[in-house]
């Protein structure tokens, strides 16, 4: 299901569920209609609840991309710009007596 999907779902079966219980409370005085009403508006929680992880996944992991992209086109700019250097593996040393091991 998709994140629009999720959310008008969590909206109807909310809205139905404060109609059901607003009918049953003011108009019909019966019990019936709040329990239902109730039932519906319990409904719409995992609803919106996944809409809501969705969501938030779906920003992770863009903000993830668009921080890794940034991170690449600093790497290129101080590459360019010659800062960007790698250490060397090779081991120099002045001390003769370690070279003649």
């Amino acid at each position: 299901m998709r994140t629009r999907t999720l959310t008008g779902l969590t909206a109807a079966l909310t809205a139905g569920g404060l109609t059901s219980t607003g009918i049953g409370m003011h108009v019909t005085h019966t019990l019936h209609p709040v329990i239902g009403g109730l039932a519906l508006i319990l409904t719409a929680v995992p609803a919106g609840l996944a809409a809501h992880a969705r969501r938030t996944a779906a920003l992770t992991d863009q903000q993830r991309t668009l921080e890794r992209i940034a991170g690449y086109r600093q790497g290129l700019m101080d590459a360019a710009a010659g800062i960007l250097t790698t250490p060397s593996t090779r081991v120099e040393s002045d001390n003769p007596e370690r070279t003649q091991q």
